[in-house]
């Protein structure tokens, strides 16, 4: 995905890293007069008298804030995060997970106001920082309901770079303060430094017939990709012509370039659009066809990182073919050494063919036929929609795949996941699921509702699972120059949903019907922003004035 907030964190209000009661226990908690079942008669009695034992020494305490000296709660430091201990937590080390508000949470009926009023303190701050986003999830360390008597829910609020630890800790107060002034003095607080930004990341594969997460990007461009969302058809209302075209972002197809380029970076290959080598420009709308702005797939960038990848296999298995060889000429090779060479050599020829095959394919998939821009719906949702039109020989269709990978075993990415390749599904519940929707076709839309698991095809995440959260996400975008409200979906089971490179993926619910277009996303949260599909539908008809299929 490709825009995105890429956090480091600050906060205020839940488990601290530097609690001295939980250091590494990873033992369920158990409350004041209860037992542990595991535990034996000589263990109870051995609790019921102190030991004098020396504690170990707490970890390194962080600096105190202003209003301590009030008898209010710390605000701790775990990595780059200011947050307010909690009472006790299983294990301070793991890493923060984030999960979706339920539709019967009693904030969702109360949200409004009060994210109304931390809005209005962020702007009265005069912050140097502009805020980007100002979001509710539940977060904890486990995939365990918080202990009763804990709330684990969560206000988060994302400022750009560059505050230091004062004001991102007075901030996180100032927010938990207006909490408790609305009768939510449980809820925690966490500030978030980061930006929300329009990237892409570089990874994989080459099929004549694209399906849905595959790799899209402008023809030459090195340095962005986004994917490839799925086929829609557009039809003309008053000529009746009936043109396929391939749906997307409108920032995967004119990406905005954050970074200036090295003085020594090749000239692109074949040329592209200058303009998207202008630092910090923000493209407008493509609002008729342009034959001259070509679209491939996979992308460049995907393209060398499979390149570079095969290359370095074979570079391995012509070393190891030559340990074998001379081991041979030596007579020092066993049976089991002349087996060995024998596959290795097969190896290479697979690796030789496979080569052969990507560097004589035709990238070519398409050229740019509209985009959005960046827009506000009128549901007050961001558009960011790009519609490529498809050449013939690479028409595809909204077939769920298994694994859009043509050389899976080439990228680092797919050596984490599971046997399935692509599927990075943390339950059997999940893997269900995910498994009833492989090999259906999507074919009709459908609205997403809080409490609903939906399902991702991202071209780096491959297939992911979420929940669409009742509270949506307040959002500051620089591009829109204005604030929008955003459908947000948190993965199943506290694992991220989305990640760099999967904007312009589909999300489905359980039964395969299409319900958004994955606009944006968070690293620190690994959450993913949602425009649903009829809003997207919508504006292209608004846009483009044809009626739409799904292909």
């Amino acid at each position: 995905m490709d825009r995105r907030d890429s956090t480091s964190t600050a906060s205020t209000g839940a488990p601290s890293v530097f609690s001295p009661t939980s250091p590494t226990n990873k033992r369920r908690h158990i409350s004041s007069g209860e037992t542990d079942p595991s535990s034996t008669a000589s263990d109870v009695a051995d609790r019921s008298t102190p030991k004098q034992t020396q504690p170990p020494p707490p970890p390194p305490r962080p600096r105190k804030m202003a209003n301590m000296d009030q008898g209010e709660p710390e605000d701790e430091r775990y990595g780059n995060a200011w947050r307010t201990p909690i009472s006790s937590h299983p294990d301070p080390w793991e890493p923060m997970r984030t999960f979706a508000i339920e539709p019967d949470h009693p904030l969702v009926q109360s949200w409004a106001t009060l994210r109304n009023d931390i809005q209005a303190v962020l702007e009265q701050q005069s912050l140097s920082y502009p805020w980007r986003a100002i979001e509710v999830f539940r977060r904890r360390r486990t995939l365990r309901p918080s202990p009763e008597g804990i709330d684990d829910t969560t206000v988060l609020v994302t400022i750009e770079k560059g505050a230091d630890d004062d004001h991102q800790a007075i901030l996180a107060s100032s927010i938990k303060a207006i909490c408790g002034t609305h009768g939510q003095p449980t809820l925690q607080v966490e500030v978030l430094e980061g930006l929300i930004t329009r990237l892409a990341s570089p990874m994989h594969p080459h099929t004549k017939s694209a399906t849905p997460g595959s790799s899209i990007g402008v023809a030459g461009l090195d340095w962005s990709s986004g994917t490839l969302g799925g086929y829609v058809t557009l039809r003309s209302s008053s000529t009746e012509e009936r043109v396929l075209c391939a749906l997307t972002c409108h920032h995967v197809l004119r990406p905005t370039r954050m970074i200036k380029p090295a003085a020594s970076s090749p000239p692109p290959s074949p040329p592209y659009d200058s303009k998207l080598d202008v630092v910090g420009c923000y493209h407008p709308a493509i609002e008729s066809p342009d034959p001259s702005l070509k679209v491939q797939q996979p992308s460049t960038a995907d393209h060398h990182t499979a390149c570079e990848a095969l290359t370095s296999r074979l570079a391995e298995t012509d070393a190891k073919i030559a340990r074998h060889e001379k081991n041979l000429e030596m007579g020092m090779e066993s049976a089991a050494g002349r087996r060995g060479l024998e596959v290795a050599r097969e190896r290479r020829e697979t690796y030789q063919r496979q080569q052969a095959e990507i560097d004589s394919f035709d990238r070519n998939l398409g050229h740019v036929w509209a985009t959005s821009g960046y827009r506000t719906a009128a549901a007050g949702c961001a558009i960011d929609w790009g519609l490529v039109r498809v050449d013939k020989r690479r028409e595809g269709y909204n077939e769920v795949k298994s694994t859009p990978h043509i050389v899976p075993s080439f990228t680092e990415k797919l050596k984490k996941t599971d046997m399935l390749g692509c599927f990075q599904l943390p339950t059997f519940q999940s893997s269900r699921i995910a498994l009833d929707v492989v090999g259906k076709i999507v074919n009709t839309t459908a609205k997403m509702s809080p409490g609903d698991t939906v399902i991702l095809f991202g071209k780096v995440s491959g297939m992911t699972l979420g929940t669409f959260s009742a509270i949506k996400s307040s959002v500051s975008w620089s591009e829109h120059k204005g604030l929008t409200t955003e459908c947000v979906v948190a993965g199943v089971d506290g694992h991220a949903f989305a990640d760099f490179g999967d904007s312009g993926g589909f999300v489905v619910d359980k039964s395969g019907a299409l319900v958004g277009l994955l606009i944006a996303g968070s690293e620190g949260k690994g959450t993913g922003y949602v425009t649903p599909i009829q809003a997207v539908w919508d504006d292209i008809r608004t846009q483009t004035g044809c009626e739409l299929e799904l292909d």
